[in-house]
């Protein structure tokens, strides 16, 4: 069966006019369809002589060959090349040329560069040619000044120029001069005399050989030559990052240049073959091998952390590259490194057997090896630097002290040791033990500014704020616009000042405030004098005072943020700050804007982070319900955030279930503020008793957090989660934990809580009833929180019937029993359902819980 032909798809170009062809190839030749175009001139050419044709055939013919050398076809784009030069009276193209010089064909090159010598306008090309034939010629190329004139410049400076080569080679710095001023500035050599000027220049002056290497173009015939004098210029770091890429020759070249001997350079060579990637048995032994031109002690040190990467192997590997044996020392030390692997508690002995080897050694550094050692695990850990511990961080928090204490026996002069004990010392209320510490530093360091903070900090923490405000001083003596310091400067007067106005001296606060005034420099300071002498004049005139303290209140804009700073000022000042509020007519609190909250947060986080404890209690209670009302204000999500925080460092838990629940109705389900908000919630209560929708909501967090990548986040749900499923109803909090027999039962409930009831008789017994009073009013001792916590929970009516019955004796009738966990269907830890037994056994209750594993 015959293909019936399609109509019009295919015409000769023949059967067109002339110029219609010249329009459709000058149009295929804009395009860039080089070879359409090709075709399309040919078949124009062959129809008679056509001078455009034969134009637009040399262009497409250059386009076609610069589109096969950028494919990397440079021997195909060769032939194009040829042809175009076959078509005669056609320009010389200048990437021809360089195609000729990246082929290497120089047979080629020199029949074209001595025709164009009488061709003045391609003297352009001629020079770029030039160059090339120069940096071919002193490659060894001595055919090229053959075949030239005698007064060619390749000719007649070429010699010169080899002996130059020649002179630098040999290191005769006056043989190099000499015949680099042969060479004219003009020259195809000109390159190459900046190049050799540079390279002499390198040891003693690199900057000015860098100058002299930038006045060479990136396209000359001796960039590459400039290029691997750049790269030799280049620190180790970099320079080793560039050398696997770089050329063979010029890699040599810089290996030359650096001054590399044979055995570096073997070296380099073997970490880096095409292809191979040697693992840690090739690196040992080749280390082993090359260990004398290393250094023995160097290769031995670090030989072995590839030993640890292979340590399964390592007995084997030694034996098989014929070293030594491990010393015991050497044994310890990858024991160690294999100890950091797991845990902290792991890392702290596995350095304290490296210091115990250490000590039956007779080395140089010794000492300096077991101090590294012994503060090895802080460091890899940051064990000090953690803002709070547990019951559990603090134990380990306290090994990694007493191995930083003995440390500093050894190596006396690592003043970062120092400042770490000092700050953790002073972070936990141990000012004596910070005191002994920064003694010593203090003679080692009299003038160190940060030893100096830490001495400040200490007397502030002290209330020793006459001693801050000298040291203070001393700090501005070395470092005079350290602001910083002056802030904490006038912050030790006014502390002094606080001291002297709870003492009932005004006038030695007032005298405190007027050396305060001369160290101050912010406005946040000005508004602090202020207040404080306002405060002076209440106890001077109560009238005076109180105008005093309203007008400041004013000015400050008589929002929450105004009351709460006069508040927590006269916390400061031992006062009660919400019956000074009811004296000065302020607990009526005007309506709350988006700014004065925000100010209101900022204000109160400067509190916290200043440590200068909670607001007081009876302050929470006041601010609890405005802060409900603005919780219904516009904020961001962060602003929320950050109040939720706030209120949590605060302990001002009502108000951050108010400000999470707000945020969770912009953002629903947001697993932040679902945590904020159950914490917030079940925080102060004596028994956690948290809904089925609640946990489901804690649960769904987690699952967010998880999905969101919020690892931190979703550790903390995880942590909570947890807590409620082992422990449905949690005993006071001087129990870390309940007893390991404490998960679901209900008699394991009814033990935990009588023996809860029993420890709480026994210490009622010890300190009476009221010493338990006393207790729950004073909020700086840690077993008062219980008691308000229970108080908080059970009422004080309840409170004070239990403690009466636990002083009595008669707790357990007046208290049988603990109220019943409500069952959570599903969720580990929920107590096991009892069934009736009708004689039978429990066979069909075992069978039924198998059974809901399918379900």
């Amino acid at each position: 069966m015959s293909k019936k032909k399609q109509k019009g798809l295919f015409r000769s170009p023949k059967s067109n006019p002339p110029e219609q062809n010249i329009e459709s190839a000058l149009s295929e030749l804009q395009s860039g369809r080089f070879r359409d175009a090709i075709d399309l001139f040919k078949t124009l050419l062959k129809q008679g002589p056509n001078q455009e044709a034969k134009e637009g055939l040399a262009a497409a013919y250059a386009g076609r060959a610069m589109q096969l050398s950028a494919k990397g076809m440079d021997r195909e784009a060769l032939v194009i090349w040829q042809n175009r030069a076959a078509l005669g009276g056609v320009e010389y193209s200048i990437e021809y040329v360089r195609l000729l010089l990246r082929l290497g064909r120089i047979n080629d090159l020199l029949p074209l560069y001595r025709r164009l010598a009488a061709d003045e306008s391609a003297a352009d090309l001629r020079r770029l040619m030039a160059e090339y034939l120069a940096a071919f010629y002193l490659a060894g190329e001595d055919a090229i000044a053959d075949t030239l004139a005698e007064d060619d410049p390749l000719r007649t400076q070429g010699g010169t120029a080899r002996e130059a080569l020649r002179a630098y080679c040999e290191g005769d710095d006056e043989g190099v001069q000499r015949h680099l001023a042969g060479i004219p500035f003009r020259s195809p050599f000109r390159d190459f005399v900046q190049i050799i000027k540079a390279l002499m220049l390198l040891p003693e002056g690199p900057e000015k050989a860098a100058e002299l290497l930038d006045r060479v173009k990136e396209d000359s015939a001796f960039a590459d030559l400039r290029r691997a004098a750049l790269n030799s210029l280049l620190p180790e770091q970099g320079l080793m990052e560039i050398l696997p890429e770089t050329e063979p020759a010029s890699r040599d070249f810089i290996f030359a240049l650096k001054g590399w001997n044979d055995t570096r350079r073997q070296l380099w060579q073997a970490l880096h073959k095409p292809g191979v990637h040697p693992g840690a048995k090739s690196l040992f032994a080749l280390m082993h091998r090359h260990r004398q031109a290393m250094g023995n002690d160097w290769a031995q040190r670090q030989g072995l952390r590839l030993l640890l990467q292979g340590r399964a192997q390592s007995g084997a590997w030694l034996r098989e590259i014929r070293c030594a044996a491990l010393s015991t020392l050497e044994t310890a030390q990858i024991n160690a490194w294999m100890a950091e692997e797991h845990s902290p508690w792991t890392s702290l002995n596995g350095w304290e057997d490296y210091v115990a080897a250490l000590g039956e050694q007779q080395i140089d550094d010794r000492s300096l090896r077991i101090a590294l050692a012994l503060r090895r695990t802080d460091n890899l850990f940051d064990i000090l630097g953690k803002a709070a511990f547990r019951d559990e961080d603090e134990e380990l928090a306290e090994a990694v002290v007493e191995q930083l204490e003995r440390s500093l026996a050894f190596d006396p002069d690592d003043r970062q040791c120092h400042l770490r004990l000092i700050a953790y010392y002073r972070r936990t209320d141990r000012l004596k033990s910070a005191r002994a510490v920064l003694k010593p530093a203090q003679e080692r360091w009299p003038e160190d500014k940060a030893i100096l903070t830490a001495a400040m900090e200490i007397a502030l923490a002290g209330g020793a704020y006459k001693k801050a405000a000298g040291i203070a001083r001393d700090i501005l003596a070395v470092d005079p616009i350290n602001n910083g310091i002056r802030e904490r400067l006038v912050e030790s007067h006014l502390a002094h000042a606080r001291k002297h106005l709870r003492g009932s001296r005004p006038d030695l606060a007032e005298k405190s405030l007027v050396d305060a005034e001369q160290w101050s420099s912010s406005e946040r300071s000005r508004q602090s004098l202020e207040l404080l002498r306002a405060f002076i004049l209440l106890t001077e005139d109560s009238a005076r005072g109180k105008t005093a303290l309203r007008a400041l209140t004013e000015t400050r804009g008589n929002g929450l943020n105004s009351r709460l700073i006069l508040a927590l000022e006269a916390q400061r000042n031992g006062l009660d700050p919400t019956r000074l509020l009811q004296q000065l007519d302020l607990l009526k609190i005007p309506r709350v804007d988006r700014n004065d909250l925000l100010a209101f947060f900022r204000t109160l986080r400067e509190h916290l982070d200043g440590e200068k404890g909670k607001p007081a209690r009876d302050l929470a209670v006041y601010l609890a319900v405005p802060l409900k009302q603005a919780a219904k204000l516009r904020l961001e999500r962060n602003e929320f955030e950050s109040a939720c925080e706030t209120l949590r460092r605060a302990d001002l838990q009502p108000s951050r279930l108010a400000f999470a629940q707000a945020a969770l109705i912009l953002w629903q389900g947001d697993p932040l503020f679902v945590l904020h908000a159950f914490q917030a919630k079940h925080e102060n209560t004596f028994y956690r008793q948290a809904t089925e929708a609640e946990l489901d909501r804690l649960e769904q967090a987690l699952y967010r957090a998880n999905t969101e990548g919020n690892t931190r986040l979703s550790h903390q749900i995880g942590e909570q989660l947890n807590d409620l499923r082992y422990l449905p109803y949690s005993g006071p909090s001087f129990l870390s934990e309940p007893p390991e027999s404490f998960r679901d039962e209900d008699e394991d409930m009814k033990d935990f809580f009588h023996e809860t009831l029993e420890m709480l008789k026994t210490i009622v017994r010890t300190i009476g009833i009221k010493a338990i009073r006393q207790l729950v009013n004073d909020r700086s001792d840690p077993l008062g929180d219980i008691f308000r916590n229970m108080q908080r929970s059970l009422g004080k009516q309840v409170f004070e019937t239990l403690i009466g019955s636990l002083a009595r004796g008669d707790a357990d009738e007046r208290f049988p029993e603990p109220p019943q966990p409500k069952s959570r269907k599903g969720r580990p830890g929920k107590p096991k359902q009892q069934t009736k037994d009708n004689g039978q056994g429990n066979d069909e209750d075992e069978l039924s819980d198998q059974l809901d594993m399918f379900k």
